[in-house]
């Protein structure tokens, strides 16, 4: 009979053990992580948004009539060339 309780409370020391030194710091650390990502994908959005604002506000100064012009934005010159057929 003392055995029968010994090992229950054998059992509930494991299961204290086990919930307070595996399973709350593996929660706390998970919380932690998703708030960390979650902070680092506002702080990204925001870069985003602050470079387009950026971009619109140097197209209005470049382009103060509002005229859009056709730039390949530096992508490579286009070079345009006919075929010249040879008689033989």
């Amino acid at each position: 009979m003392f055995l029968r309780y010994l090992f229950y409370a054998f059992l509930a020391y494991l299961g204290f053990r086990l919930i307070f030194d595996l399973i709350i710091p593996i929660v706390t650390t998970t919380r932690k992580i998703k708030k960390q990502f979650a902070q680092a994908r506002e702080q990204m959005e925001q870069q985003h948004q602050q470079y387009q604002q950026q971009h619109q506000q140097h197209q209005q100064q470049s382009n103060p009539q509002g005229k859009h012009e056709n730039v390949t934005d530096g992508i490579g010159d286009y070079i345009e060339f006919e075929e010249i057929k040879k008689d033989k």
